[in-house]
């Protein structure tokens, strides 16, 4: 039986804000576990679609709409794992 792909494409629509983010840490302690910790404050993921086109024409809109602020948006191909796990993990069960 073939097993379904993991994951499939998608296009990240990202946000840059044109300013440092000062204070912003790499990593932090928890627990005695060192983490990696989140991006930095200046770049947000504002969501991920199925289709470049989308991705394509959501950041024309929002780079239009936004002009006058300090920031730029963006898109990216990558993937989305259906079944909530990463490359490096095995598949999560999806609540």
């Amino acid at each position: 039986m073939v097993q379904p792909p993991r994951y499939t494409q998608g296009y990240a629509v990202i946000r840059v804000d044109n300013h440092e983010c000062p204070g912003h840490v790499e990593e932090y302690e928890s627990g005695g576990t060192t983490w990696p910790a989140p991006g930095p404050g200046n770049i947000t993921i504002k969501e991920v679609v199925f289709d470049a086109g989308e991705a394509q024409n959501e950041v024309l809109r929002l780079n239009n709409r936004n002009s006058r602020k300090a920031c730029r948006y963006y898109w990216q191909t990558t993937h989305v794992f259906l079944d909530g796990g990463s490359h490096g993990s095995a598949p999560l069960a999806i609540r």
